[in-house]
């Protein structure tokens, strides 16, 4: 019924279309690793730091609640080497929050972190906190504790995300349309 001219058409530009539909979901899915892997990379390494160089027993006694660790400057040294906030969980249940926005965050830590800073390593979690996008990062001062939950703006990097999509998407519609 279509001519051979119109088919060949229809197939070129279909081709033309998954290709650059490809090119578009790779891209993103490349760029949007790359850039929350560097933001967690830098995370974890500045959490690292704070627990494991700042927040020595010298610095904060093995016994240390909120009292103390508010004594020791440490929430401000933390937030000074560019952490967003901080939320501590002592031993005895005393907690500290660096923020009004971070109170009551303890409802929100996934039992899968929490399980993670029980064995001794670092762990990370995207979430929202106040309607942004935050980077979590915990770890636990060896042996015993504080927990240690260091928050991070992520709305930079999830609005270069969303951009690229956006970008993407109409750059694949033109090379279509073209």
């Amino acid at each position: 019924m279509f001519s051979f001219r119109v088919r060949l058409i229809a197939t070129v530009i279909a081709l033309i279309a998954l290709t650059a539909g490809t090119v578009a979901v790779v891209s993103y899915v490349l760029v949007r690793d790359s850039l929350r892997d560097q933001l967690v990379s830098d995370a974890v390494t500045r959490a690292e730091f704070n627990i494991n160089t700042l927040a020595t027993p010298e610095q904060l006694s093995l016994s240390a609640g909120r009292e103390e660790f508010e004594a020791s400057g440490l929430a401000d040294r933390f937030l000074l080497r560019g952490t967003g906030g901080i939320y501590v969980e002592f031993p005895g249940g005393d907690t500290f929050s660096s923020s009004l926005d971070l109170l009551g965050v303890e409802g929100l830590l996934s039992a899968d972190l929490r399980q993670i800073v029980d064995r001794g390593e670092f762990g990370y979690e995207f979430m929202e906190v106040a309607d942004v996008p935050t980077l979590v990062v915990a770890g636990r001062r060896p042996p015993s504790g504080p927990d240690f939950f260091f928050f991070d703006s992520a709305e930079d990097v999830e609005n270069a995300i969303n951009q690229l999509a956006r970008v993407l998407f109409f750059v694949g519609l033109g090379v279509v349309l073209l």
